[in-house]
């Protein structure tokens, strides 16, 4: 970095040297006579000589800088158009330098990447892989590589590899990286065609296929290694004519080759022969091939393009089964398995005897006829039947199909071809699997059953709540047993009536719908009143139509339930309930699935028990657990506080920047223009929010209250601004609020009483929503008007209204009680009325409610009143006092240590700002004297502000050290003190409180030395 102060020295210096040499080599006579004509000519031979050496010295430092112009220019050249990118990477990945060939890889200016994060460019898939890169480029000292999609500014990508080294700065410090990027594009198609070309090898090798083409113009035919051998000739001996070609073409078969390649060629007509070959060995094999003509741009065949596969064992097959009729019927026949042939009508052609006794037929009774006419309806084909879909797609096809006489069959349909490869028929393979689907089905049935159970038997373990464990037990004979609906009820000892307690399922409107008894009127015939009334299982396989069933078999209808099953629960030596499941399968539950749900009903007992015995246990110890709960709460409010208390540190920081840069910015413009009129609000802004810091740790127990006369209408307003963005729009608020209500009070406070008493009036509207009425005036209580908790006097007054349903004279009574609260567990705490009595009661006023069952509720609030006479004018802005003395400063914040150097400096000081403490503290060391005053922050990593102010005072005891602080509860101005610190600022800092406090120190310090 140039020094403009040392060059300046510098000069002086060399000029100083310079007339000290004068003498020396031009001596002047001491008698002051003038020189002599020898002496003057000598001299002026000197100077021109001089002149010279100058002139000579002025053209050499010319050409090594026209030199050195060149030289940067090319290795500019050579940066920017070098065939890869390069870039400067920042380590957060902001862009500090590019090429212009960078730029272009991104489609972008190069100008208009400067700032900019690199990941913006990258393929959302590639994040991951970029971010673990940079972190490997700065851990390690060697070059980095990866690989990366990156996305330019046009919207097209392209594949690049990364090369990254991190660089040091003159301090040694790692703070960035260079990274070359290359488009590997065309290397990654390249290896992507290589994948391909293998894959499709690998496939032909794996069928057994071979490849060929014909060069017509040429007349060469090429085979690869696959199709040399299964034409059984030699790769290397093989010229590709076509005599050598049609030289291993068996002779019978060798017209007909010619005559199919003449129809492709000239009609266009699929290229499929079948063909023999002749082996040197002497062997025959039955070749198919396939192949596609492709011709010029006039229709002119160019070439052919191929493949051949061996059919010698399909043939040899085939002939074996022309040979022998009579043989394959015998083994069709022999086989289990149904076997028919059907033309592509679906007209019977032949049938197995398996498939005869299926139907218990006769062989010339179904020849002719249908399938469908015997397996499923005879006046429509079958759906997703595999026979229509391979006459279709000319392949296999399977499906498991099932018939209208319940059974399930295992069918594959497999396509007939006549000699020119048209689809004749089909031949159908069906397995009778009905046994073993109803097994399987069985298996799977028990082993989620026996899933039901197990899950079931944890819950009872893992739930806190009765209703919880219903609701899961529940969800997980749905979710795990497979079943359309799962309800559990309780019966009622007056009536008899089975309540539901507990559902779950796609089916649960159907509970909702019936009414279910446990006597035995008509109500009470079906499985739930019966498994009651009996205390054993009750099952109804047929449930639409059971006679027992009648009341609510149409009711069930729409809801899919085909089959049900009810098991008492008994609790207490009781039967208290009934679990009751559905089905949408006729004949569902079998023996060993009602025993496994019976024991998970013997469950649902056990757990009640257990639930029933901890209740007891509870209430003899509810004392102790509601003290238990109370420490608790206190907890988690001290958790509260901790949190507030993060949470105003690091945003004060925020403020500090905001309002430090702000009060910078308008002492540089006239505070009447627009911009200084805009700064003023922003200042205005933050200093707003430093207060609500300050109201969130007052909430915390984080900050001391300081009762102050204040107007509160301005303090109910703002609340009120802030608590219509947290409230449903459903609540209309309207307001009655007196401009002018002073009472001795904290303003946090004042605005924690109306933030608790709006939020439990909007608890009571949340499900139809209502009014909410805020009032705000003056009234005065005299002996005539007594209220048990206030004297005569003035005071005002705060009502918060709502439309809500209002409350119990019982609930009323016990409002104001710790942790007593009418909303669920996880609604509220108990404390929002009780906090504002206490606020209430310390301000000398009171707290009155007034609320009915279904009419509403109103807040009274009384605080007492006071008259605040304005003793001071309007605000004059004051020119802060500066000052010229050496500060050090401290905050690991880089902003705000550079935001505070800036303050100082423009102030007038001498300011030396550090990042860290620990190399403040050895700057400090290194001249104690050097310093007029240390400011430090409070919270810093490696060493906090009051270690460093400790260390600072043992080594020069007299230096005034000011302490910031966003936040802390660990030091109070008192323990400061006592430790050496000279005074606390609270983040964010005005600067003319900065300034302030800074000249008051200083001078004080100037007068005590004196």
């Amino acid at each position: 970095m140039i020094d403009p102060d040392g060059i300046k020295k510098k000069l002086s210096d060399l000029r100083k040297r310079a007339e000290e040499s004068l003498p020396k080599r031009f001596p002047v006579p001491k008698d002051g006579s003038a020189l002599s004509r020898e002496e003057a000519e000598r001299l002026v031979h000197e100077l021109r000589v001089h002149q010279i050496e100058l002139e000579m010295q002025n053209e050499e430092l010319r050409e090594a800088h026209n030199l050195l112009s060149e030289s940067r220019d090319r290795l500019s050249d050579l940066y920017d158009y070098a065939p890869v990118g390069y870039f400067t990477l920042g380590k957060d990945g902001l862009i500090l330098e590019v090429n212009l060939t960078g730029a272009a890889l991104l489609a972008a200016d190069r100008s208009s990447l400067i700032g900019k994060l690199f990941q913006r460019f990258l393929v959302k898939e590639y994040a991951d892989a970029f971010h673990l890169h940079r972190q490997a480029v700065f851990m390690a000292v060697t070059k980095q590589r990866c690989e990366v999609e990156l996305q330019k500014s046009d919207g097209t990508s392209f594949f690049a590899q990364l090369e990254s080294l991190a660089i040091e700065d003159r301090d040694g410090k790692v703070t960035r990286c260079r990274t070359i990027v290359s488009d590997i594009t065309e290397r990654k198609r390249a290896e992507a065609l290589r994948e391909s070309e293998a894959r499709l090898d690998f496939a032909l090798q794996s069928a057994q296929m071979g490849v060929w083409y014909w060069d017509i113009v040429e007349g060469r035919r090429h085979f690869d290694d696959q199709g040399c051998h299964l034409l059984g000739i030699d790769q290397a001996t093989f010229t590709g004519s076509e005599e050598d070609f049609f030289g291993v073409v068996h002779p019978d078969d060798l017209e007909e080759l010619k005559a199919a390649l003449a129809r492709t060629i000239e009609q266009d007509v699929p290229y499929k022969p079948e063909y023999r070959v002749v082996w040197p060995d002497g062997s025959a094999h039955h070749i198919t091939a396939r192949g596609r003509v492709v011709r010029d741009d006039k229709g002119r065949p160019l070439r052919m393009n191929g493949i051949l596969w061996d059919v010698t064992e399909r043939e040899r097959a085939e002939e074996m089964l022309r040979e022998s009729e009579t043989q394959k019927t015998t083994i069709l026949n022999g086989i289990t398995t149904n076997i028919v042939l059907v033309d592509r009508d679906l007209r019977i052609l032949w049938v197995n005897k398996a498939a005869v006794e299926s139907v218990n037929k006769l062989p010339g009774d179904m020849m002719g006829h249908t399938c469908h006419a015997f397996w499923a309806d005879p006046a429509k084909p079958c759906e997703n039947c595999p026979t229509i879909r391979a006459l279709e797609t000319r392949k296999s096809e399977h499906a498991i199909m099932r018939t209208p006489d319940g059974r399930v069959w295992d069918e594959r349909g497999e396509p007939v071809f006549d000699a020119e490869g048209n689809v004749i028929g089909v031949v159908q393979f069906a397995q009778d699997i009905t046994a073993r689907v109803q097994q399987e089905r069985q298996i799977r049935l028990l082993n989620r059953l026996y899933s039901v159970l197990s899950q079931v038997n944890q819950a009872v373990v893992q739930a806190t709540t009765p209703d919880a464990f219903l609701i899961e037990t529940c969800r997980v004979i749905i979710e795990e047993g497979g079943f359309v609906l799962s309800w559990i009820g309780q019966v009622e000892a007056e009536t008899n009536a089975v309540v539901p307690v507990a559902t779950w399922g796609k089916a649960g409107d159907y509970v909702r719908g019936i009414t279910v008894y446990a006597d035995h009127r008509p109500e009470g015939q079906g499985p739930t009143g019966t498994c009651i009334r009996e205390r054993r299982p009750s099952v109804l396989n047929d449930f639409l139509h059971s006679p027992l069933t009648q009341p609510w078999s149409e009711w069930a209808r729409p809801f899919g339930i085909r089959a049900a099953a009810g098991f008492p629960i008994e609790s207490g030596g009781r039967a208290w309930g009934a679990l009751t499941i559905y089905s949408d399968e006729i004949d569902f539950f079998g023996i060993e699935d009602v025993k496994l749900l019976e024991r998970v009903a013997s469950s649902i007992g056990f757990a009640l028990d257990n639930f029933e015995r901890e209740r007891q246990r509870r209430l003899a110890e509810q004392e102790s657990e509601r003290l238990e709960a109370q420490f608790r709460q206190a907890q988690k409010m001290e958790a509260i506080g901790t949190l507030a208390g993060g949470i105003a540190h690091d945003f004060n920081n925020i403020l500090g920047i905001i309002s430090g840069f702000a009060e910078i910015s308008l002492s540089e413009t006239s505070r009447t223009t627009p911009l200084g009129q805009n700064l003023e609000q922003i200042l205005k802004a933050a200093f707003r929010a430093r207060h609500l810091v300050q109201q969130i740790l007052s909430f915390g127990r984080k900050s001391q209250t300081e009762r102050i006369p204040l107007n509160a209408s301005p303090i109910i307003i703002e609340a009120l601004s802030m608590l219509r963005a947290s409230l449903p729009t459903t609540i209309e608020i309207c307001t009655d609020i007196e401009a002018t209500c002073e009472v001795q009070a904290d303003p946090t406070q004042i605005y924690q009483v109306l933030i608790n008493l709006c939020t439990n009036a909007a608890h009571a509207m949340k499900e139809d929503g209502g009014i909410l009425r805020i009032s705000l005036g003056k009234v005065d209580y005299d002996a005539s008007t007594p209220h048990p908790d206030l004297s005569a006097g003035p005071y005002i007054k705060l009502s918060v209204s709502d439309t809500g349903k209002g409350m119990t004279p019982e609930v009323v009574s016990r409002i104001f009680d710790p942790f007593f609260t009418t909303k669920g567990p996880d609604e509220g705490t108990g404390l929002g009325l009780s906090v504002v009595y206490g606020i209430a009661r310390s301000h000398q006023g009171a707290i009155t409610v007034d609320s009915e069952s279904g009419r509403g509720s109103t807040f009274n609030v009384f605080l007492p009143r006071i008259e605040i006479k304005d003793a001071f004018g309007p605000e004059i802005m004051m020119q802060p006092p500066t000052g010229k003395e050496q500060i050090l400063f401290v905050d690991d914040e880089e902003v705000l240590a550079y935001l505070g150097h800036l303050m100082l400096e423009n102030l007038g000081y001498k300011v030396e700002s550090w990042t860290s403490s620990v190399e403040a503290l050895k700057a400090f060391e290194a001249q104690p004297v050097k310093y007029d005053l240390v400011i430090t922050d409070m919270t810093m990593p490696h060493m906090t502000g009051i270690n460093l102010a400790k260390e600072v005072v043992r080594l020069r005891p007299q230096i005034p050290v000011i302490l910031c602080s966003g936040f802390s509860d660990l030091i109070t101005p008192e323990k400061a003190r006592e430790m050496g610190i000279t005074a606390m600022l609270i983040k964010p800092v005005k600067l003319a409180e900065l300034a302030k406090t800074v000249r008051q120190i200083l001078d004080d310090k100037k007068a005590t030395e004196v």
